[in-house]
């Protein structure tokens, strides 16, 4: 089983970073968690205004909530970023994308 966290930031790296060292958020800062690795992103906000990313993190949130509700289980991080997927096509308004950093295979073992 693997913990997963969705969060917004205007500096991935250094978000990173901080949960790494059990300064980012109080879901987070669990030593047992570590470490944090970055899964998947989206990117191509117009405006650098945390409002428009803290709503597409809550869009992204509330998406795989639901399928958990729904499929009555953990979901494979596949299935968390294809939800992360579906959020950018529902936001016609900006101009998104949806970037996978790393091979999901790998990271499910972590």
């Amino acid at each position: 089983q693997h913990i997963t966290y969705i969060g917004e930031t205007n500096n991935i790296k250094r978000r990173v970073r901080q949960h790494n060292q059990l300064c980012g958020s109080k879901s987070t800062n669990n030593p047992l968690l570590l470490p944090w690795a970055l899964v998947a992103f989206i990117t191509g906000f117009s405006s650098s205004c945390s409002t428009v990313r803290r709503k597409i993190e809550q869009m992204w949130k509330n998406e795989r909530d639901n399928l958990k509700t729904t499929f009555n289980r953990n979901l494979s991080l596949e299935e968390i970023c294809n939800a992360g997927k579906s959020t950018v096509q529902k936001c016609i308004e900006e101009d998104l994308r949806f970037i996978q950093c790393c091979s999901l295979e790998i990271t499910s073992n972590i």
